[in-house]
């Protein structure tokens, strides 16, 4: 909502231009009365009631006519803050109301009191109708049954209570009675509070029976569902380089290129010659290195280096 400020409407460098000309010629310097007179007169003005949004509306000029020439309505333009909503008493709306300005508001309050109370009473009829229709519903629910979709989620809905209050022990007495009771006070069963209001008000009246007290172990071992089953990192480490080694042999087997495999046999020396010199190469250098004396004497006392000397002499 603009609010009147008079400093700024007074400033030279703050107040905005007027697009008149006779807005032009009169705000530069007004001081007299005769000066105001004219400028009104230029403008149009004349003596008659105001309201707020007008007086919001003001230039620090048209004000000060005001106050010389239409004391009496500004006065009470200034002291009704309600009266600048110009228009009648009507039928209101709860989302009319809660768009207005403050201003309108009180206007409302103070010309349209009755219609205003009737919207407020009717947005509380439909309140207390909303909320009564979800108990009818729940109502229907527990005496006509309900669908799939709802088994299914009153189910998740207890299964969660379950899981936050452990000290509810799971007994076929306790859900009947936890059942029973949300069934008389009308409870939806497919949300997780009404689950926790009947254990809180059945707990009070001691008609359940607690869960046995577990140590942090017994209960860890009770709940599967909090057991970590994550690898720890540095198992995680290990298979990650375990992996990426495997991966490069198999990638090193397959860039591999593979040929014929070819075989060499290696034979020994043609045994043609005098024993432990299989070459008839190697046997002459033996028989060149003897002297005389020495070759003499191996004829003599050596059948087999005879026989050599005979087959080295017939090959040639």
């Amino acid at each position: 909502m603009p609010v009147y400020n008079v400093f700024e409407a007074t400033n030279s460098r703050l107040r905005k231009n007027k697009t008149s000309s006779d807005s032009k010629t009169a705000t530069g310097k007004v001081a007299t009365r005769e000066e105001l007179e004219k400028v009104g007169h230029a403008r149009g003005w004349t003596a008659r009631p105001l309201t707020a949004r007008e007086l919001q509306e003001m230039d620090s000029i048209q004000y000060r006519w005001h106050e010389f020439y239409n004391r009496q309505n500004l006065e009470v333009a200034l002291q009704s803050p309600g009266k600048e909503v110009s228009e009648e008493a009507r039928e209101l709306t709860y989302e009319e109301i809660q768009k207005m300005s403050a201003t309108e508001a009180a206007w409302h309050q103070l010309h349209n009191a009755e219609n205003w109370r009737v919207a407020f009473e009717k947005e509380e009829i439909r309140r207390t109708n909303k909320k009564h229709m979800k108990v009818w519903d729940v109502r229907r629910q527990w005496r006509e049954g309900v669908t799939e979709e709802q088994s299914s989620r009153a189910q998740e809905a207890g299964a969660e209570f379950a899981r936050r209050f452990p000290t509810f022990e799971k007994t076929l007495e306790n859900a009947h009675a936890i059942v029973q009771f949300m069934e008389d006070k009308d409870l939806d069963a497919t949300e997780v509070a009404s689950y926790i209001t009947a254990y809180r008000e059945l707990t009070d009246q001691g008609k359940l029976t607690v869960a046995p007290v577990q140590s942090a172990d017994q209960y860890l071992a009770a709940h599967a569902e909090l057991h970590d089953r994550r690898t720890p990192p540095l198992i995680q480490v290990r298979e990650a380089k375990a992996a990426q080694t495997a991966k490069h042999f198999e990638a090193a087997a397959n860039a591999t290129a593979k040929g014929t495999v070819v075989n060499f046999t290696d034979y020994a020396a043609d045994e043609t010659g005098y024993p432990n010199y299989p070459s008839k190469y190697s046997f002459r250098r033996l028989v060149e290195s003897l002297d005389a004396d020495s070759y003499a004497r191996r004829l003599k006392d050596d059948p087999q280096f005879s026989a050599a000397i005979d087959k080295l002499n017939n090959d040639k």
